[in-house]
């Protein structure tokens, strides 16, 4: 999209009342107590001392991966909707997408218990498929809203971001006159090889070349001479001769400690 972003456009409301980001929020607040609620209400209602040690292990097992998987994915999308962080919205949407695949095979399964239950009487699990079979799809709708709700506020995420990534000053490398970038010489880039031998080779009046594919060329003052803007050539420094001399260390400097008194001229 290549509109102006605003945070006040019409197309971020619902039914021009309630701003998306906020409707995200809700969201989030609603399925993180959501979330708390029906795990402590599926441990305390949970007939423990009905079943086998095994399936308590799995049922406890499968209670906590609701609670962590739930409490993390709402928690992180909150916090996306505070800082602006686009990619912390997925876990909220994979999750709530796991969770509308599971309600639907569950629902499908309730389906089968009904079906394949001829008898006329109405037995407790008769009892717990019609439940189940009312509750899942409408647990699955209202997680659709909310996740039409989460994609919208993530679209505007997603806008925001690039608004402030836009609004921020441009990274640029400054390259020198003898051609090598700044950033080069801060080990962020490796020094181009072939600097000095450019640099050598420009002709006056032109600029010298970024050191790296990345780097980009401030722009020259306009009040300076062309003989300023030229690339200064390379001057290679003389190199200096240090010569060591060996002399004999008289006795009186030789130990640690200094001599006490004027010390005599060594023969």
């Amino acid at each position: 999209s290549r509109m102006e972003f605003e945070e006040n456009l019409e197309v971020f409301f619902f039914f021009g009342i309630i701003h998306c980001k906020l409707a995200a929020i809700l969201v989030g607040a609603f399925g993180l107590l959501s979330i708390v609620g029906l795990a402590g209400a599926g441990v305390a209602f949970f007939e423990w001392w009905r079943h086998e040690t095994a399936i308590d292990v799995i049922a406890l097992i499968g209670f906590s991966i609701f609670l962590i998987g739930g409490v993390a994915a709402h928690s992180t999308l909150l916090y996306a909707l505070q800082n602006t962080r686009v990619r912390l919205v997925v876990p909220f949407i994979v999750f709530h997408c796991f969770m509308i695949a599971v309600n639907s095979i569950t629902a499908l399964i309730a389906v089968g218990e009904i079906v394949s239950d001829q008898s006329s009487v109405v037995d407790d699990s008769d009892r717990v498929a019609r439940i189940v079979l009312i509750a899942l799809p409408l647990a699955s709708a209202v997680e659709v809203i909310m996740l039409i709700v989460v994609f919208r506020a993530r679209w505007y995420l997603r806008l925001r971001a690039r608004h402030l990534r836009n609004g921020r000053p441009p990274r640029v490398n400054h390259v020198t006159r003898y051609g090598f970038s700044l950033s080069a010489v801060l080990g962020r880039t490796k020094h181009n090889e072939d600097s000095s031998a450019t640099t050598a080779t420009t002709p006056a009046g032109a600029h010298a070349a970024p050191a790296s594919a990345g780097a980009r060329v401030a722009p020259a003052p306009e009040n300076l001479p062309l003989e300023e803007l030229a690339p200064a050539p390379a001057v290679e420094a003389p190199r200096r001769k240090v010569i060591a001399i060996r002399v004999a260390t008289p006795p009186e400097l030789r130990g640690n400690a200094m001599p006490q008194g004027t010390i005599r001229p060594f023969e």
